[in-house]
Protein backbone atom coordinates (compact mmCIF):
# COMPACT_ATOMS: atom_id res chain seq x y z
CA UNK A 1 0.00 0.00 0.00
CA UNK A 2 1.25 3.47 -0.77
CA UNK A 3 2.12 5.53 2.26
CA UNK A 4 1.39 9.22 2.54
CA UNK A 5 4.69 11.09 2.55
CA UNK A 6 5.83 12.19 5.98
CA UNK A 7 4.32 9.57 8.26
CA UNK A 8 3.95 5.86 8.79
CA UNK A 9 0.46 4.65 8.00
CA UNK A 10 -0.99 2.19 10.53
CA UNK A 11 -3.11 0.33 8.01
CA UNK A 12 -0.52 -1.64 6.14
CA UNK A 13 -2.06 -5.10 6.50
CA UNK A 14 -5.14 -5.98 4.45
CA UNK A 15 -8.18 -7.52 6.09
CA UNK A 16 -8.50 -11.22 5.39
CA UNK A 17 -12.25 -11.68 5.69
CA UNK A 18 -13.38 -9.99 2.49
CA UNK A 19 -15.09 -13.16 1.31
CA UNK A 20 -17.84 -12.44 3.84
CA UNK A 21 -18.79 -9.16 2.20
CA UNK A 22 -22.13 -8.99 0.38
CA UNK A 23 -22.16 -9.58 -3.33
CA UNK A 24 -21.25 -6.49 -5.30
CA UNK A 25 -24.30 -5.51 -7.33
CA UNK A 26 -22.02 -4.61 -10.20
CA UNK A 27 -21.28 -2.10 -10.01
CA UNK A 28 -9.75 15.27 23.51
CA UNK A 29 -6.40 14.75 25.26
CA UNK A 30 -6.62 13.17 28.73
CA UNK A 31 -4.85 14.40 31.84
CA UNK A 32 -5.60 12.15 34.76
CA UNK A 33 -9.36 11.67 34.69
CA UNK A 34 -10.16 14.97 33.01
CA UNK A 35 -10.60 15.95 29.42
CA UNK A 36 -8.08 18.63 28.61
CA UNK A 37 -9.73 21.79 27.39
CA UNK A 38 -8.11 22.99 24.18
CA UNK A 39 -10.77 24.85 22.18
CA UNK A 40 -10.25 25.49 18.52
CA UNK A 41 -9.15 28.91 17.39
CA UNK A 42 -12.39 29.07 15.41
CA UNK A 43 -14.67 28.12 18.31
CA UNK A 44 -16.91 30.58 20.04
CA UNK A 45 -16.19 29.37 23.55
CA UNK A 46 -18.61 30.38 26.31
CA UNK A 47 -17.18 32.33 29.28
CA UNK A 48 -16.76 29.10 31.20
CA UNK A 49 -16.73 26.03 28.99
CA UNK A 50 -19.09 23.66 30.72
CA UNK A 51 -17.69 20.22 31.41
CA UNK A 52 -20.43 18.30 33.17
CA UNK A 53 -18.88 14.82 33.21
CA UNK A 54 -15.30 13.70 33.60
CA UNK A 55 -14.01 10.92 31.41
CA UNK A 56 -10.94 8.81 31.88
CA UNK A 57 -9.74 6.00 29.66
CA UNK A 58 -12.27 3.17 29.75
CA UNK A 59 -11.52 -0.57 29.32
CA UNK A 60 -11.01 -1.62 25.72
CA UNK A 61 -14.13 -2.75 23.91
CA UNK A 62 -14.66 -4.40 20.55
CA UNK A 63 -15.91 -1.23 18.86
CA UNK A 64 -15.91 2.50 19.40
CA UNK A 65 -18.13 4.49 17.05
CA UNK A 66 -17.60 8.25 16.92
CA UNK A 67 -20.47 10.32 15.52
CA UNK A 68 -19.70 13.85 14.35
CA UNK A 69 -23.30 15.00 13.97
CA UNK A 70 -23.38 18.39 12.30
CA UNK A 71 -26.82 19.90 12.71
CA UNK A 72 -25.51 23.46 12.65
CA UNK A 73 -27.70 24.12 9.62
CA UNK A 74 -31.10 23.45 8.09
CA UNK A 75 -31.07 19.67 8.67
CA UNK A 76 -30.79 19.97 12.45
CA UNK A 77 -34.03 18.03 12.96
CA UNK A 78 -32.72 15.04 10.99
CA UNK A 79 -29.44 15.08 12.92
CA UNK A 80 -31.20 15.23 16.31
CA UNK A 81 -33.46 12.39 15.24
CA UNK A 82 -30.43 10.29 14.31
CA UNK A 83 -28.88 11.00 17.71
CA UNK A 84 -32.05 9.93 19.55
CA UNK A 85 -32.30 6.66 17.62
CA UNK A 86 -28.73 5.86 18.64
CA UNK A 87 -29.62 6.13 22.33
CA UNK A 88 -31.71 2.98 22.01
CA UNK A 89 -28.59 0.91 21.21
CA UNK A 90 -26.24 2.60 23.71
CA UNK A 91 -24.80 1.16 26.95
CA UNK A 92 -23.53 -2.03 25.34
CA UNK A 93 -20.62 -3.76 27.07
CA UNK A 94 -18.78 -4.35 23.80
CA UNK A 95 -19.49 -1.08 21.96
CA UNK A 96 -18.85 2.57 22.83
CA UNK A 97 -21.02 5.21 21.19
CA UNK A 98 -19.84 8.81 21.54
CA UNK A 99 -21.01 11.90 19.71
CA UNK A 100 -20.40 15.56 19.09
CA UNK A 101 -23.81 17.03 18.37
CA UNK A 102 -24.28 20.43 16.74
CA UNK A 103 -27.70 22.10 16.75
CA UNK A 104 -28.64 25.28 14.93
CA UNK A 105 -31.17 27.69 16.49
CA UNK A 106 -34.77 26.70 15.82
CA UNK A 107 -35.37 29.65 13.51
CA UNK A 108 -32.65 28.22 11.22
CA UNK A 109 -33.56 24.57 11.72
CA UNK A 110 -37.33 25.08 11.40
CA UNK A 111 -38.05 28.34 9.55
CA UNK A 112 -41.72 27.33 9.28
CA UNK A 113 -42.09 27.99 13.01
CA UNK A 114 -42.24 24.38 14.22
CA UNK A 115 -40.13 23.26 17.17
CA UNK A 116 -38.15 20.07 17.68
CA UNK A 117 -39.35 19.76 21.27
CA UNK A 118 -36.15 17.97 22.25
CA UNK A 119 -34.26 18.79 25.44
CA UNK A 120 -35.37 22.41 25.56
CA UNK A 121 -34.30 22.96 21.94
CA UNK A 122 -30.88 24.23 23.00
CA UNK A 123 -28.49 25.33 20.27
CA UNK A 124 -24.72 25.01 20.11
CA UNK A 125 -22.34 22.06 20.19
CA UNK A 126 -22.09 19.39 22.90
CA UNK A 127 -20.14 16.18 23.40
CA UNK A 128 -21.91 13.11 24.75
CA UNK A 129 -21.36 9.54 25.81
CA UNK A 130 -24.56 7.93 24.58
CA UNK A 131 -26.91 6.32 27.08
CA UNK A 132 -30.16 4.46 26.54
CA UNK A 133 -33.24 6.48 25.68
CA UNK A 134 -36.85 5.85 26.57
CA UNK A 135 -38.34 5.04 23.17
CA UNK A 136 -37.88 5.24 19.45
CA UNK A 137 -38.06 8.98 18.59
CA UNK A 138 -39.46 11.54 17.39
CA UNK A 139 -41.90 14.12 18.83
CA UNK A 140 -43.23 15.23 15.47
CA UNK A 141 -43.26 13.88 11.93
CA UNK A 142 -39.90 14.08 10.20
CA UNK A 143 -39.36 14.79 6.52
CA UNK A 144 -38.92 11.08 6.01
CA UNK A 145 -41.29 9.17 8.25
CA UNK A 146 -43.06 9.35 11.58
CA UNK A 147 -40.89 7.45 14.04
CA UNK A 148 -43.21 7.34 17.01
CA UNK A 149 -43.15 9.26 20.28
CA UNK A 150 -40.38 10.41 22.58
CA UNK A 151 -40.27 12.04 25.98
CA UNK A 152 -38.36 15.02 24.58
CA UNK A 153 -35.26 14.44 26.67
CA UNK A 154 -31.71 13.57 25.73
CA UNK A 155 -30.74 10.75 28.08
CA UNK A 156 -27.06 10.56 27.15
CA UNK A 157 -24.29 11.75 29.45
CA UNK A 158 -23.22 15.29 28.64
CA UNK A 159 -19.43 15.50 28.79
CA UNK A 160 -18.78 19.01 27.53
CA UNK A 161 -20.68 22.03 26.28
CA UNK A 162 -18.61 23.70 23.56
CA UNK A 163 -20.89 26.68 23.06
CA UNK A 164 -21.44 27.75 19.48
CA UNK A 165 -18.40 25.98 18.10
CA UNK A 166 -17.97 25.93 14.32
CA UNK A 167 -18.64 22.39 13.13
CA UNK A 168 -16.98 23.23 9.79
CA UNK A 169 -13.63 23.91 11.51
CA UNK A 170 -11.25 20.97 11.16
CA UNK A 171 -9.75 21.65 14.61
CA UNK A 172 -13.11 20.83 16.18
CA UNK A 173 -13.27 17.54 14.28
CA UNK A 174 -9.68 16.70 15.22
CA UNK A 175 -10.25 17.49 18.91
CA UNK A 176 -13.32 15.26 18.93
CA UNK A 177 -11.51 12.38 17.24
CA UNK A 178 -8.58 12.64 19.63
CA UNK A 179 -10.86 12.78 22.67
CA UNK A 180 -12.97 9.82 21.54
CA UNK A 181 -10.13 7.54 20.48
CA UNK A 182 -8.10 8.30 23.59
CA UNK A 183 -10.87 7.93 26.16
CA UNK A 184 -12.72 5.01 24.57
CA UNK A 185 -10.15 2.47 23.34
CA UNK A 186 -11.33 -0.37 21.17
CA UNK A 187 -10.13 -3.04 18.78
CA UNK A 188 -11.97 -1.30 15.96
CA UNK A 189 -13.00 2.30 15.31
CA UNK A 190 -15.69 3.70 13.07
CA UNK A 191 -16.09 7.42 12.43
CA UNK A 192 -19.39 8.75 11.07
CA UNK A 193 -19.49 12.26 9.58
CA UNK A 194 -23.13 13.29 9.22
CA UNK A 195 -24.41 16.42 7.47
CA UNK A 196 -24.88 17.85 3.99
CA UNK A 197 -22.44 16.51 1.43
CA UNK A 198 -21.18 17.99 -1.82
CA UNK A 199 -18.69 15.51 -3.27
CA UNK A 200 -15.34 17.11 -4.08
CA UNK A 201 -16.55 20.37 -2.47
CA UNK A 202 -16.54 18.72 0.95
CA UNK A 203 -19.08 18.38 3.73
CA UNK A 204 -19.92 19.55 7.28
CA UNK A 205 -21.39 23.02 6.86
CA UNK A 206 -22.08 25.62 9.54
CA UNK A 207 -24.81 28.24 9.44
CA UNK A 208 -22.78 30.87 11.27
CA UNK A 209 -19.48 30.72 9.40
CA UNK A 210 -21.26 30.02 6.09
CA UNK A 211 -18.48 27.54 5.33
CA UNK A 212 -18.05 23.83 5.01
CA UNK A 213 -15.10 21.56 5.74
CA UNK A 214 -13.02 20.84 2.66
CA UNK A 215 -11.81 17.34 1.86
CA UNK A 216 -8.26 18.43 2.60
CA UNK A 217 -9.32 19.72 6.02
CA UNK A 218 -11.14 16.47 6.80
CA UNK A 219 -8.03 14.50 5.82
CA UNK A 220 -5.80 16.76 7.91
CA UNK A 221 -8.02 16.23 10.96
CA UNK A 222 -7.45 12.47 10.64
CA UNK A 223 -3.72 13.00 10.01
CA UNK A 224 -3.33 15.11 13.14
CA UNK A 225 -5.28 12.58 15.20
CA UNK A 226 -2.89 9.86 14.02
CA UNK A 227 0.09 12.05 14.91
CA UNK A 228 -1.23 12.54 18.46
CA UNK A 229 -2.75 9.13 19.20
CA UNK A 230 -1.28 6.63 16.75
CA UNK A 231 -4.86 5.65 15.88
CA UNK A 232 -6.94 5.80 12.71
CA UNK A 233 -10.41 4.43 12.06
CA UNK A 234 -11.04 1.11 10.36
CA UNK A 235 -14.09 2.64 8.70
CA UNK A 236 -15.10 6.19 7.79
CA UNK A 237 -18.78 6.62 6.93
CA UNK A 238 -19.89 9.75 5.11
CA UNK A 239 -23.55 9.95 6.14
CA UNK A 240 -24.11 12.74 3.63
CA UNK A 241 -25.22 13.23 0.05
CA UNK A 242 -23.09 12.44 -3.03
CA UNK A 243 -19.90 11.60 -1.10
CA UNK A 244 -19.17 8.26 -2.84
CA UNK A 245 -17.06 10.12 -5.36
CA UNK A 246 -13.67 9.08 -6.69
CA UNK A 247 -12.17 12.50 -5.99
CA UNK A 248 -13.37 12.43 -2.35
CA UNK A 249 -12.16 8.89 -1.75
CA UNK A 250 -8.79 9.80 -3.24
CA UNK A 251 -8.37 12.65 -0.78
CA UNK A 252 -9.03 10.39 2.23
CA UNK A 253 -7.31 7.23 0.99
CA UNK A 254 -4.62 7.31 3.70
CA UNK A 255 -7.03 7.99 6.57
CA UNK A 256 -8.96 4.73 6.84
CA UNK A 257 -9.11 1.15 5.58
CA UNK A 258 -12.66 1.40 4.29
CA UNK A 259 -14.74 4.34 3.10
CA UNK A 260 -18.54 4.26 2.99
CA UNK A 261 -20.74 6.73 1.13
CA UNK A 262 -23.59 7.29 -1.30
CA UNK A 263 -23.33 8.26 -4.96
CA UNK A 264 -26.71 9.95 -4.80
CA UNK A 265 -28.68 12.07 -2.37
CA UNK A 266 -29.35 10.61 1.06
CA UNK A 267 -32.94 11.34 1.96
CA UNK A 268 -32.43 10.40 5.61
CA UNK A 269 -29.65 9.43 7.98
CA UNK A 270 -28.29 5.91 7.57
CA UNK A 271 -29.90 3.08 9.60
CA UNK A 272 -27.24 2.73 12.31
CA UNK A 273 -29.74 1.82 15.01
CA UNK A 274 -30.85 -1.34 13.21
CA UNK A 275 -27.29 -2.12 12.16
CA UNK A 276 -25.95 -1.91 15.71
CA UNK A 277 -28.80 -4.02 17.11
CA UNK A 278 -27.80 -6.85 14.80
CA UNK A 279 -24.09 -6.42 15.46
CA UNK A 280 -24.61 -6.32 19.23
CA UNK A 281 -26.65 -9.52 19.13
CA UNK A 282 -23.78 -11.20 17.30
CA UNK A 283 -21.25 -9.99 19.85
CA UNK A 284 -23.52 -11.13 22.70
CA UNK A 285 -23.46 -14.57 21.11
CA UNK A 286 -19.68 -14.64 21.21
CA UNK A 287 -19.04 -13.68 17.60
CA UNK A 288 -16.22 -11.26 16.86
CA UNK A 289 -17.53 -8.57 14.52
CA UNK A 290 -14.84 -7.51 12.07
CA UNK A 291 -14.94 -4.28 10.06
CA UNK A 292 -16.09 -6.37 7.09
CA UNK A 293 -18.98 -7.81 9.09
CA UNK A 294 -19.95 -4.36 10.34
CA UNK A 295 -20.02 -3.00 6.78
CA UNK A 296 -21.88 -6.02 5.46
CA UNK A 297 -24.59 -5.45 8.05
CA UNK A 298 -24.82 -1.73 7.32
CA UNK A 299 -25.13 -2.32 3.57
CA UNK A 300 -27.80 -4.97 4.11
CA UNK A 301 -29.81 -2.61 6.30
CA UNK A 302 -29.48 0.16 3.73
CA UNK A 303 -30.88 -2.20 1.11
CA UNK A 304 -34.08 -2.33 3.17
CA UNK A 305 -34.16 1.43 3.72
CA UNK A 306 -35.68 3.10 0.63
CA UNK A 307 -34.53 6.59 1.58
CA UNK A 308 -30.90 5.58 1.10
CA UNK A 309 -30.95 4.87 -2.65
CA UNK A 310 -27.26 4.00 -2.99
CA UNK A 311 -24.51 2.91 -0.63
CA UNK A 312 -20.95 1.78 -1.41
CA UNK A 313 -17.95 0.45 0.49
CA UNK A 314 -14.50 1.17 -0.95
CA UNK A 315 -11.35 -0.73 -0.02
CA UNK A 316 -8.79 2.06 0.30
CA UNK A 317 -5.89 -0.29 -0.44
CA UNK A 318 -7.24 -0.54 -3.99
CA UNK A 319 -7.34 3.23 -4.46
CA UNK A 320 -3.78 3.52 -5.91
CA UNK A 321 -4.71 1.01 -8.63
CA UNK A 322 -7.90 2.91 -9.43
CA UNK A 323 -5.97 6.19 -9.58
CA UNK A 324 -3.42 4.62 -11.94
CA UNK A 325 -6.18 3.27 -14.19
CA UNK A 326 -7.86 6.68 -14.26
CA UNK A 327 -4.57 8.30 -15.26
CA UNK A 328 -4.39 5.80 -18.12
CA UNK A 329 -7.90 6.71 -19.22
CA UNK A 330 -7.18 10.45 -18.94
CA UNK A 331 -4.02 10.05 -21.03
CA UNK A 332 -5.92 8.09 -23.70
CA UNK A 333 -8.74 10.64 -23.85
CA UNK A 334 -6.31 13.54 -24.11
CA UNK A 335 -4.47 11.82 -26.96
CA UNK A 336 -7.51 10.63 -28.93
CA UNK A 337 -8.66 12.27 -32.14
CA UNK A 338 -12.22 10.99 -31.56
CA UNK A 339 -14.77 13.70 -32.23
CA UNK A 340 -15.33 15.48 -28.87
CA UNK A 341 -19.07 15.48 -29.50
CA UNK A 342 -19.04 11.67 -29.47
CA UNK A 343 -17.26 11.65 -26.11
CA UNK A 344 -19.71 14.22 -24.72
CA UNK A 345 -22.58 12.06 -25.94
CA UNK A 346 -21.13 9.04 -24.11
CA UNK A 347 -20.75 11.14 -20.96
CA UNK A 348 -24.34 12.35 -21.26
CA UNK A 349 -25.64 8.79 -21.54
CA UNK A 350 -23.81 7.65 -18.39
CA UNK A 351 -25.71 7.24 -15.13
CA UNK A 352 -26.43 10.62 -13.58
CA UNK A 353 -27.30 11.34 -9.97
CA UNK A 354 -28.78 14.26 -8.00
CA UNK A 355 -32.18 13.44 -9.54
CA UNK A 356 -30.80 14.36 -12.93
CA UNK A 357 -31.60 17.99 -12.16
CA UNK A 358 -29.40 20.05 -14.49
CA UNK A 359 -30.00 23.14 -12.42
CA UNK A 360 -28.34 21.63 -9.34
CA UNK A 361 -24.72 21.99 -10.35
CA UNK A 362 -22.20 20.53 -9.90
CA UNK A 363 -24.02 17.53 -8.43
CA UNK A 364 -25.85 16.56 -11.60
CA UNK A 365 -22.45 16.37 -13.32
CA UNK A 366 -21.40 13.54 -10.99
CA UNK A 367 -21.55 10.48 -13.26
CA UNK A 368 -21.18 6.85 -12.30
CA UNK A 369 -17.55 5.99 -13.07
CA UNK A 370 -18.09 2.34 -13.86
CA UNK A 371 -20.96 3.11 -16.22
CA UNK A 372 -18.90 5.81 -17.93
CA UNK A 373 -16.02 3.36 -18.39
CA UNK A 374 -18.42 0.69 -19.71
CA UNK A 375 -19.94 3.11 -22.21
CA UNK A 376 -16.54 4.29 -23.45
CA UNK A 377 -15.41 0.68 -23.89
CA UNK A 378 -18.54 -0.51 -25.72
CA UNK A 379 -19.95 2.46 -27.64
CA UNK A 380 -19.70 1.62 -31.37
CA UNK A 381 -18.86 5.23 -32.24
CA UNK A 382 -15.76 5.22 -30.04
CA UNK A 383 -13.21 3.59 -32.36
CA UNK A 384 -9.97 4.44 -30.55
CA UNK A 385 -8.69 1.12 -29.16
CA UNK A 386 -6.47 2.83 -26.59
CA UNK A 387 -9.49 4.61 -25.14
CA UNK A 388 -11.48 1.38 -25.11
CA UNK A 389 -8.65 -0.55 -23.45
CA UNK A 390 -8.06 2.12 -20.81
CA UNK A 391 -11.78 2.33 -20.08
CA UNK A 392 -11.98 -1.43 -19.67
CA UNK A 393 -9.10 -1.31 -17.18
CA UNK A 394 -11.02 1.26 -15.11
CA UNK A 395 -14.10 -0.97 -15.25
CA UNK A 396 -12.19 -3.99 -13.96
CA UNK A 397 -10.42 -1.97 -11.26
CA UNK A 398 -13.78 -0.73 -10.02
CA UNK A 399 -14.87 -4.35 -9.59
CA UNK A 400 -11.98 -4.87 -7.16
CA UNK A 401 -12.10 -1.54 -5.31
CA UNK A 402 -15.82 -1.35 -4.52
CA UNK A 403 -16.19 -4.34 -2.21
CA UNK A 404 -19.82 -3.92 -1.19
CA UNK A 405 -22.71 -2.00 -2.71
CA UNK A 406 -26.48 -1.64 -2.89
CA UNK A 407 -28.77 0.46 -5.03
CA UNK A 408 -32.52 0.38 -4.93
CA UNK A 409 -35.62 0.60 -7.01
CA UNK A 410 -37.91 3.58 -6.53
CA UNK A 411 -36.15 6.62 -7.98
CA UNK A 412 -34.21 5.26 -10.94
CA UNK A 413 -35.70 4.76 -14.37
CA UNK A 414 -35.36 1.29 -15.89
CA UNK A 415 -34.04 -0.16 -12.63
CA UNK A 416 -32.60 -3.61 -13.23
CA UNK A 417 -30.63 -5.23 -10.39
CA UNK A 418 -29.19 -7.76 -12.82
CA UNK A 419 -27.48 -5.03 -14.85
CA UNK A 420 -24.09 -4.71 -13.20
CA UNK A 421 -22.95 -1.83 -15.40
CA UNK A 422 -25.33 1.01 -14.47
CA UNK A 423 -24.26 1.80 -10.90
CA UNK A 424 -20.73 0.93 -9.88
CA UNK A 425 -20.30 2.52 -6.46
CA UNK A 426 -18.30 5.68 -7.25
CA UNK A 427 -18.96 8.78 -9.28
CA UNK A 428 -16.50 11.08 -11.01
CA UNK A 429 -16.96 14.75 -11.89
CA UNK A 430 -17.35 14.97 -15.65
CA UNK A 431 -19.35 17.99 -16.82
CA UNK A 432 -20.10 18.64 -20.47
CA UNK A 433 -20.64 22.38 -20.06
CA UNK A 434 -17.60 23.66 -18.19
CA UNK A 435 -16.95 24.09 -14.50
CA UNK A 436 -20.48 25.00 -13.46
CA UNK A 437 -20.82 26.22 -9.88
CA UNK A 438 -24.37 27.49 -10.17
CA UNK A 439 -25.81 25.70 -7.11
CA UNK A 440 -26.24 28.27 -4.38
CA UNK A 441 -25.24 26.89 -0.98
CA UNK A 442 -23.02 27.46 2.03
CA UNK A 443 -20.22 26.04 -0.03
CA UNK A 444 -19.92 28.46 -2.89
CA UNK A 445 -22.17 31.54 -2.61
CA UNK A 446 -23.13 33.28 -5.81
CA UNK A 447 -20.35 35.84 -5.51
CA UNK A 448 -17.65 33.16 -5.42
CA UNK A 449 -15.01 33.69 -8.04
CA UNK A 450 -15.02 30.97 -10.70
CA UNK A 451 -11.27 30.53 -10.25
CA UNK A 452 -11.79 29.58 -6.60
CA UNK A 453 -14.24 26.87 -7.61
CA UNK A 454 -11.96 25.48 -10.29
CA UNK A 455 -8.88 25.63 -8.04
CA UNK A 456 -10.68 23.60 -5.40
CA UNK A 457 -11.07 20.84 -7.96
CA UNK A 458 -7.68 21.13 -9.64
CA UNK A 459 -5.83 20.97 -6.30
CA UNK A 460 -7.30 17.63 -5.23
CA UNK A 461 -4.74 14.83 -4.98
CA UNK A 462 -6.68 12.54 -7.32
CA UNK A 463 -6.98 15.26 -9.95
CA UNK A 464 -3.32 16.21 -9.80
CA UNK A 465 -2.25 12.57 -10.08
CA UNK A 466 -4.54 11.70 -12.98
CA UNK A 467 -4.85 14.96 -14.92
CA UNK A 468 -8.63 14.51 -14.97
CA UNK A 469 -9.16 18.28 -14.99
CA UNK A 470 -7.48 18.39 -18.39
CA UNK A 471 -10.07 15.89 -19.65
CA UNK A 472 -12.76 18.30 -18.46
CA UNK A 473 -11.00 21.18 -20.20
CA UNK A 474 -10.92 19.25 -23.47
CA UNK A 475 -14.45 17.88 -23.56
CA UNK A 476 -16.45 20.45 -21.59
CA UNK A 477 -15.68 23.60 -23.49
CA UNK A 478 -19.13 25.16 -23.39
CA UNK A 479 -19.32 28.20 -21.09
CA UNK A 480 -21.17 27.66 -17.82
CA UNK A 481 -24.15 29.85 -17.03
CA UNK A 482 -24.49 31.10 -13.50
CA UNK A 483 -27.84 30.38 -11.86
CA UNK A 484 -29.01 32.82 -9.20
CA UNK A 485 -30.80 31.24 -6.24
CA UNK A 486 -34.48 31.97 -6.12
Amino acid sequence: MQIKPGFTHPHTQPFTNSANLPKNHGIGNVQGNQVASSPSKAQETPPAEQETAKTGETPEKEWTVLFYLDGNNDIEADIVNSFLTLEEVADHDKMNLVAQLGRAPQQIANPNGEKDGVDGDWDGVRQYVLSKGSATPYPRQMISTALGTHDGKINSTLVKDLGRADMSDKDNLQNFLEWGMTNFPAKHYMVVLADHGAGFLGSLSDYKSKKNMSLKDISEAFDETWDKTGKMPDVVVMDACVMAQTEAVGELQYNTKYYVGSEDYNYDCLPFQKTFKIVQEKMDGGQEVSPEEMMKTLVEQCSQFPRTPTISVVDMEKMPQLTASMKGLADALLATDTDPEIIRQVIGESTQFAEGNDRVKPYSDYRDLKNLAYNLATDPEVLDEKVKSAANTVFETMNKGVVAQEWHDGIYENYNPEDTTKVGGLTVYVPTAGFDYSHYSYIFPNDTDKDEYENTYRNLDFVKETGWDKVIDKFAFKPAKKWEAE
